[in-house]
């Protein structure tokens, strides 16, 4: 029986070690944000280097039922909650979404202006006025959590953003358009950005036509990103203030969104978007 005993010994030694092989190398579950949060991860609000933020664009559906996120340079981006409000008339409504690594580049997501029931009964809204984006970011190699907020506006007439640096005043009757700041930019340009990256969007491929009046000090350039990178772009830089003509054509993403309105039917759709436009104090 003693010559057993090295063999019995053994074999729990074994089979230990082959255990703590086994859950060594099964991968870790990705922490997502909500966790990062919960744990008390230090939130940060729009302090991320600009390099690292995802350029931003909300765009309408031409039926007028669904707000359409897209996010361009995600590569940094490990997990992230998508926090959106809109006024329709006197309402404050909203939706949240959480995405989980590996988020696409580009990614888009549609967002119903509305509700549907469970028979798949919908109501959308109306008297869409202004809204906000806000997105918690966790980011590649950080410990703090990223929250970068951005504000948006259905352009019906003259609208002015809220901190009240820009009015933009479109010619005729624009149909879908949102004037918003796109958080983070498709390209880095050459130059200090000032204020922030702002863009207009549309349902249609129309030229997009009206005035954009900013209200800063400093400004030396103003760019316009296009199918082909940054043009420099004509406008009458003051000393607090800087007046842009538009009268240019959108560029074109098309992506493939879910339509919870259709029962979860995929789709293309297509972002038309000028810009966007860029400001540098040199």
């Amino acid at each position: 029986m003693k010559k057993f005993t090295p063999i019995l010994i053994a074999l729990p030694i074994l089979l230990l070690v082959i255990l703590g092989f086994i859950f060594l190398k099964k991968p870790n579950k990705p922490v997502s944000v909500e966790d990062q949060e919960s744990a008390g991860a230090r939130l940060v609000i729009n302090q991320l280097d600009q390099d690292k933020r995802p350029f931003t664009i909300l765009s309408q559906h031409s039926t007028g039922k669904l707000l359409s996120l897209y996010l361009e340079n995600t590569s940094y981006i490990e997990g992230a909650t998508v926090d959106l409000e809109y006024l329709s008339g006197d309402l404050l409504k909203g939706a949240k979404s959480t995405l989980e690594s590996p988020i696409a580049d580009p990614f888009a997501k549609a967002f119903l202006l509305g509700s549907c029931s469970a028979g798949g009964k919908c109501s959308f809204d109306k008297d869409l006025i202004s809204g906000s984006l806000k997105l918690k970011l966790k980011i590649r190699d950080e410990s703090d959590i990223h929250v970068l907020k951005s504000d948006y506006f259905f352009v019906d007439g003259e609208t002015t953003t809220t901190d009240g640096r820009l009015t933009y005043t479109p010619v005729g009757n624009p149909i879908g358009e949102i004037l918003l700041n796109t958080i983070g930019l498709p390209e880095k340009p050459e130059g200090k950005v000032e204020l922030y990256p702002i863009a207009i969007t549309s349902t249609g491929s129309e030229t997009i036509k009206g005035e954009v009046e900013i209200r800063k000090t400093g400004i030396t350039k103003v760019l316009l990103y296009t199918t082909s990178g940054y043009q420099k772009l004509d406008a009458n830089i003051g000393e607090d203030t800087v007046t842009i003509k538009l009268n240019h054509t959108p560029r074109k993403e098309t992506v493939k969104i879910i339509r919870d309105d259709l029962k979860g039917a995929e789709e293309s759709h297509t972002f038309y978007i000028l810009g966007p436009i860029v400001l540098l104090s040199e």
